[in-house]
């Protein structure tokens, strides 16, 4: 699913609680033409096609705010595609959230936690003022209401891409990615070398020496071998590279939801022998990396796909965890937690030797960041895709 993400935004300091009050004429105003830019947003995304979901971020606790941004999309959008999204928490759950809101938000930046704390206190009363809860009038509106992340209400879900939104819902956690994922390509294989696709090929030498050096990296992290999972695929060079890590005692899980990219009437194949038997393949390929699917094989479209269940887990994990995966599944999964749109997702950088770092950071931004296993100490530097229309590999 392409999707994009609007909210209000604003310069830090701005939105302290009085802000968000009824009775702050000029705040209200402004907090209305902020409304309305997001919403314009959302109606040049839908109506130029390029993307399917849009997430609306603010603080429309009110029916009137709510109906202003019905009417407003639709024009664009059928009254059963506008979902509203209610989450509910209980007072412990809702006052971690605060804490975490007070220590983390860049609203508060230059503020003590105790003065952020207070605040967003005072904002939650204003709130509470004038909340409405959803599906509380009479009209008519699909939502998803969500308490206390184990209970969820539907009403008025229809439409494959609407359950798609719910099937995504029902399976996160209330702690999301609270923990760093690490993730790594297999060491170099022999088709590696071969410039050879797909097939279930073993390590080289230096790609032996690449999972030691992984094994160095992850024990000198300092994370106790039961607080870390390690999950590969089921194809040779992922288990080798993962091998040393296993004789230390760490535990091993093996996904077939991460097995490389299938390549169909290519597997085995170089991409000189593809070019010179299926020249159809390549010149296909340079057109539409994401959607061309090998013949009896699969394109990226089919593994993002493959990959959805495997991102949940991830989602709900409690602890860290170590994906040694390929080329592409790292692509889908970079893509992903980076933000990236799906369909530029073939165009990420993955070495052999490196290792990369999702850091989740509150109400920031993540980090996806990437160190080099041979160099020591070692240094994170942050990553994201590096468009190179003449890759070639998978």
């Amino acid at each position: 699913i392409n999707a994009e993400y609007m909210g209000f935004g604003g310069e830090p300091g701005k939105f302290r609680a009085d802000y968000f009050s009824p009775d702050n004429v000029e705040a209200t105003r402004e907090r209305e033409q902020a409304l309305d830019k997001a919403l314009q947003d959302i109606k040049d995304y839908v109506s130029e096609k390029t993307g399917r979901v849009a997430v609306l971020d603010g603080q429309t606790v009110s029916v009137n705010w709510r109906a202003h941004i019905h009417d407003y999309l639709r024009e664009v959008l059928d009254t059963d595609r506008i979902i509203y999204m209610e989450l509910i928490s209980d007072d412990d759950l809702a006052q971690e959230n605060v804490r975490r809101k007070a220590l983390t938000s860049p609203e508060y930046e230059g503020l003590s936690y105790e003065e952020a704390l207070s605040d967003y206190q005072k904002r939650i009363e204003v709130f509470k003022a004038v909340y409405e809860p959803v599906g509380s009038c009479q009209l008519n509106r699909s939502f998803i209401k969500i308490i206390n992340g184990v209970e969820h209400h539907l009403y008025g879900i229809r439409g494959f891409l609407a359950s798609r939104i719910v099937h995504w819902i029902l399976n996160l956690s209330t702690r999301r990615c609270q923990y760093p994922i690490y993730f790594s390509r297999h060491g170099q294989s022999e088709y590696n070398l071969e410039d050879r696709i797909g097939g279930n090929p073993g390590l080289t030498k230096q790609g032996m020496q690449d999972a030691k050096m992984l094994t160095e990296f992850i024990i000198e992290l300092g994370i106790p071998k039961n607080d870390l999972q390690i999950w590969t695929s089921k194809l040779k060079r992922t288990c080798q590279t993962a091998q040393f890590l296993e004789i230390e005692g760490y535990p091993i899980k093996r996904w077939q939801a991460l097995n490389e990219i299938h390549a169909g009437i290519c597997e085995n194949l170089t991409y000189s022998e593809v070019r010179e038997k299926y020249p159809f393949i390549h010149e296909m390929r340079k057109i539409d990396k994401y959607t061309f699917r090998y013949p009896d094989g699969e394109s990226y479209q089919d593994l993002v796909s493959r990959l959805d269940h495997v991102i949940t887990a991830l989602e709900r994990e409690t602890m860290p965890v170590l994906v040694v995966a390929h080329q592409a599944v790292l692509r889908a999964l970079f893509a992903y937690f980076d933000d990236d749109a799906a369909e530029d997702s073939v165009n990420w950088d993955v070495p052999h030797g490196h290792l990369w770092r999702y850091v989740p950071e509150g109400h920031g931004r993540p980090r996806l960041e990437r160190a080099s296993l041979y160099q020591k100490p070692p240094q994170w530097t942050p990553t994201t895709r590096q468009s190179n229309p003449d890759q070639r590999h998978v």
